[in-house]
């Protein structure tokens, strides 16, 4: 800069010089040359005020960076794929450095996002809530049993067991700290029980009727809506419903003994007594389920949960038979198929995504 300086000052000394030099008659022929020499000398003048406005802006910059490498200033870097990140040289490549310069960036932080297609497997444990009510057909024996108590008007199977699956779904996430979505699941399940009702001893002749009761749940599934909140950013608290589907059965026995001791052998058969009689109820059920539960994200594909369903397969009735005479409709049968299921679950999830 100061040699294109000294160039313009000779430049000028030198328009002067030859002007007081000039002959009073060559004054006016040399006007022409000295306006173009005095052209010219702005326009370099101009180049040069230029160039140092250049010159000014890359010391500025220089002076910036040199502040950043030394901890002093503040920087915005491309994200980074490891610990280090490369600052851009200069804009102006003529006067840039050769080599880059790197400064040490904080890693980011993932978070989980539960946006995406799972599926899992899930294990728990079924509880009936459910009992099976009788209803005389024959209106001499059996209604006279169901009257005085010998037959009971209810009787609780108690069915319960382990039932475990799979399931598949999809979440949404949202917002910040929403997330909809859906979930299948299908199950096999051994919630079965059996109750056997003895009355108290009726004396003399009087038939001891034993009514035997016993229930089932083969299968169990659901399809069911989800919605909740994040507690945090990887635990969700969630409500969830929808439709519910299974396959129910039902049994009820009854056996009769010529009177005396509870556990006599019963009098049963084709020639037995009429209070002897059975019957059986299979069939696939829907109804509704609701319930809630927790989940929490475990890295980016992986999440276990605890659930808990309250199920309600409405119910199912059937005829229960006398064995003597055989096919007389003795009673009618009415099983109700609900009950309550807590379950543990781990899903994968298939697509991952995070916030940075």
């Amino acid at each position: 800069m100061t040699t294109s300086l000294l160039r313009a000052s000779a430049l000028l000394s030198s328009v002067f010089c030859g002007l007081i030099i000039v002959q009073p008659s060559a004054r006016a022929d040399n006007a022409d040359e000295v306006l173009t020499r005095v052209q010219l000398m702005e326009k370099e003048i101009a180049a040069l005020k230029k160039e140092n406005e250049g010159l000014r802006q890359i010391r500025d910059l220089r002076k910036e960076r040199a502040s950043l490498v030394s901890g002093q200033g503040t920087v915005v870097v491309e994200r980074p794929s490891s610990n280090q990140a490369r600052v851009t040289r200069d804009p102006l490549n003529a006067y840039a450095t050769s080599s880059p310069v790197y400064v040490k960036a904080e890693p980011t932080m993932q978070l989980p996002r539960w946006t995406g297609a799972y599926a899992g497997l899930n294990i728990g444990y079924g509880q009936s809530a459910q009992a099976v009510g009788f209803t005389a057909i024959e209106p001499t024996f059996f209604g006279l049993a169901l009257g005085d108590g010998r037959i009971p008007g209810r009787l609780d199977a108690k069915a319960r067991g382990f039932i475990g699956g799979i399931q598949a779904g999809y979440n949404y996430q949202a917002g910040p700290q929403s997330v909809v979505g859906f979930e299948a699941d299908i199950s096999y399940s051994d919630v079965r029980g059996t109750n056997v009702f003895i009355p108290p001893p009726p004396g003399g002749f009087t038939p001891l009727i034993t009514t035997k009761q016993t229930q089932s749940l083969d299968w169990f599934g659901t399809f069911r809506g989800r919605a909740g909140i994040l507690a945090t950013p990887s635990l969700l608290a969630y409500v969830t419903g929808g439709l519910a589907f299974g396959r129910g059965v039902a049994t009820t026995n009854t056996t009769v003994s010529r009177g005396g001791p509870i556990g006599a052998d019963p009098f049963c058969g084709p020639n037995g007594n009429i209070w002897c009689s059975d019957g059986t109820g299979s069939k696939t059920l829907t109804g509704w389920t609701v319930g809630g539960g927790l989940e929490q994200m475990i890295g980016s594909n992986w999440s276990v949960k605890a659930e808990y369903l309250y199920y309600d397969l409405g119910h199912q009735s059937y005829t229960v038979l006398s064995q003597s005479p055989a096919g007389l409709v003795a009673m009618q049968a009415d099983a109700s198929f609900r009950g309550h299921i807590g379950r543990f679950g781990l899903n994968y999830k298939f697509n991952t995504s995070s916030i940075n």
